[in-house]
């Protein structure tokens, strides 16, 4: 009870299907307009500001000692992804990661949204044990 712990909720939950999943990608990949209806659902600036690592340690590679997941840039909840030639430095494809294996990938570039829903039991073990990357 926030009212008298003055805690605030510090995940979520979002339990949608598939397709869903895809939807939301689709979203980010034609920058924040419906692909469905035309409409703009998000500002273009929103959107570019949820994709930017603003930070030092919001960063990728292994240089970034101040994450606990220095593979990925990250954004507003969004895991970014690095570049092939520099792994310090931001490729435009981004991620959407969910505990259990869910994913949703972005490449603006290949103009490609990957959407993934999953509960596999075995993720603890798929993660690396310091780093709390996946294996997947």
């Amino acid at each position: 009870d926030n009212a008298n712990q003055r805690t605030e909720l510090a995940f979520g939950v979002l339990g949608v299907t598939t397709r869903d999943y895809a939807r939301l990608g689709w979203l980010y990949l034609n920058g924040g307009v419906s692909p469905g209806t035309g409409e703009r659902v998000l500002t273009s600036q929103w959107v570019g500001k949820s994709l930017t690592a603003d930070k030092p340690h919001l960063m990728p590679g292994d240089a970034n000692t101040m994450s606990d997941y220095p593979t990925f840039g990250y954004g507003y909840q969004i895991w970014l992804c690095p570049r092939e030639d520099d792994p310090n430095a931001l490729a435009n494809d981004f991620m959407a990661i969910g505990v259990y294996g869910q994913l949703i990938y972005v490449s603006p570039d290949d103009g490609m949204v990957i959407a993934k829903n999953a509960a596999d039991p075995n993720y603890p073990k798929l993660q690396h044990p310091t780093l709390h990357e996946n294996f997947l």
